[in-house]
């Protein structure tokens, strides 16, 4: 996975894999839209309640686009 990577059609796809002492466990993704941050490498260990991704949906990158066009009137 990388940053910008359009994930509007794989919604509830496994976009990563965590591994604990106990279990290994796919994550997916409730959410489609775009990957904007990986808050974590490839092996790197996640903690425990951090995102380890943001994705951008739809619906914020329109507020976005409303915000920005607001602030340009």
């Amino acid at each position: 996975m990388q940053p910008e990577l359009d994930i509007s059609r794989i919604e509830f796809e496994k976009i990563c894999e965590v591994q604990s002492d106990k279990a290994s466990v796919e994550i997916t993704s409730r959410y489609s839209g775009t990957i904007k941050e990986l808050h974590y490498e490839v092996g790197e260990m996640a903690k425990v309640g951090k995102p380890i991704v943001d994705i951008e949906t739809e619906s914020a990158s329109e507020k976005h686009e409303e915000l920005e066009s607001d602030e340009n009137s």
